[in-house]
């Protein structure tokens, strides 16, 4: 019984040909990733696969910094203070897609340069409107209200539109970002 071992594929430039260097070796995931960036992308291909995958290594980074911090945190913090926090990420998670009224996603697919900073100046509107609503009501809700969680709330609700305020510009800045091809600085 003979077993034959799989190769990998050769890719070479042009250049690689002419400057007798040795040809370059790819894996599966460079296979993969160029399969998929050439049925997004077409022709630019390296242009939608390169940002993408940048945004990928970041975001798992950020994620394995959080869960490396969760141990030290949890040292520092008690049950009852991540239950806050789990409040107020709940409620804030909930509301930003409420302050921006979504008018971010309308942001790329503007055609003039004109429509494109109305629909900013339209979102950032929006913004500091439901954040001052979202902070008279957390205040509202936190001092007059003694419903359960709400309690609980009364000596952090200023976190809430502050949140609230950074997370909504943070969807609306990023989209923006996206639009003109600047992940790298948004994704760090």
């Amino acid at each position: 019984m003979s077993t034959t071992r799989a190769t990998m594929p050769v890719v070479t430039a042009a250049s690689d040909a002419d400057a007798g260097s040795a040809p370059i070796r790819r894996g599966w995931t460079a296979r993969w990733t160029q399969r998929w960036a050439r049925r997004l992308g077409g022709r630019n291909a390296r242009l939608v696969a390169r940002p993408s995958l940048m945004l990928l290594l970041y975001s798992l980074v950020a994620q394995a910094i959080s869960l490396g911090l969760a141990p030290v945190l949890t040292r520092l913090y008690g049950p009852q203070d991540f239950g806050i926090l789990g409040t107020v990420t709940a409620i804030v998670t909930v509301c930003v897609p409420l302050v921006t009224g979504r008018f971010e996603l309308a942001i790329p697919g503007a055609r003039e340069r004109g429509e494109r900073y109305a629909l900013l100046v339209l979102c950032l509107g929006c913004i500091v409107c439901g954040t001052a609503l979202a902070a008279v009501v957390a205040w509202l809700a936190s001092h007059h209200l003694q419903i359960g969680a709400l309690a609980v709330l009364r000596d952090v609700w200023y976190f809430i539109p502050l949140a609230l305020f950074f997370m909504a510009l943070y969807d609306v800045l990023g989209i923006e970002a996206s639009r003109r091809a600047l992940l790298g600085p948004v994704a760090t």
